[in-house]
């Protein structure tokens, strides 16, 4: 327990949970016709932050629910009796392990043992297709993420334009996250919330379609990223 760091707050909570006890203080003062003292009882933590702090390492403070907390020492493993190492322990290192890498030839064996038809798969794939629709959609988000970062608005309704474009719709760049989700999102309130999303409104970023449900009631509103 002893070798708290100077700025611990280990200390500061053990010695409030320690208790206190009562001293008797007082002090005493001489003159030359009226010698006089003042005694009285005052309330002290049983053991400060200081003298918690101040204790050398080896020594524990043992606290058990019910039981009064004793200071004791605690003697090294070497020092306990009865018990002797046959030799010295050390520990397998573990930061020099051997990375081994499988060839383009054992992953496809392994493919082909899991699935005999991977080839006619491969084959059906077309990955130029999908390699322009990525390209595309990282186009598109950076378009987006671009344009409010050079848009004359405050970081908050910046925060949360970025929120919006997180649920967008990659095709329609539409959304409709609730002002709830959106505040859990950024951490702002509602109410700056719905601010920022009228800025971002009024400087036409988005597009705002109020929605209803069925039975007329109110639910989230629908957002066009501009």
């Amino acid at each position: 327990m002893g070798g708290f760091a100077p700025n611990s707050e280990t200390a500061k909570v053990m010695s409030e949970n320690l208790g206190y006890k009562t001293v008797l203080s007082g002090s005493v003062s001489k003159g030359k016709n009226d010698p006089s003292q003042s005694l009285q009882m005052i309330q002290r933590p049983l053991m400060t932050t200081d003298e918690l702090k101040s204790m050398p390492k080896g020594n524990f403070i043992l606290m058990k629910t019910g039981k009064n907390p004793m200071k004791t020492k605690l003697r090294l493993y070497k020092k306990w009796g009865g018990i002797e190492l046959s030799g010295e322990y050390k520990m397998r290192m573990r930061n020099h392990r051997e990375v081994e890498y499988a060839s383009m030839y054992e992953i496809e064996s392994i493919l082909k043992s899991k699935n005999q038809n991977i080839d006619n798969i491969m084959q059906h794939i077309d990955f130029q297709s999908i390699k322009r629709e990525v390209l595309k959609l990282n186009k598109d988000y950076m378009y987006f993420y671009t344009k409010v970062s050079g848009a004359n608005i405050s970081p908050t309704a910046r925060s949360v334009y970025r929120a919006l474009l997180q649920y967008a719709n990659r095709k329609t760049w539409s959304c409709f996250p609730s002002v709830n989700t959106l505040s859990r999102d950024t951490g702002l309130s509602s109410r700056t919330i719905r601010r920022s999303l009228q800025v971002l409104e009024k400087e036409e970023l988005i597009l705002r379609i109020h929605r209803t449900r069925e039975n007329n009631g109110n639910t989230s509103n629908m957002y066009f990223l501009n």
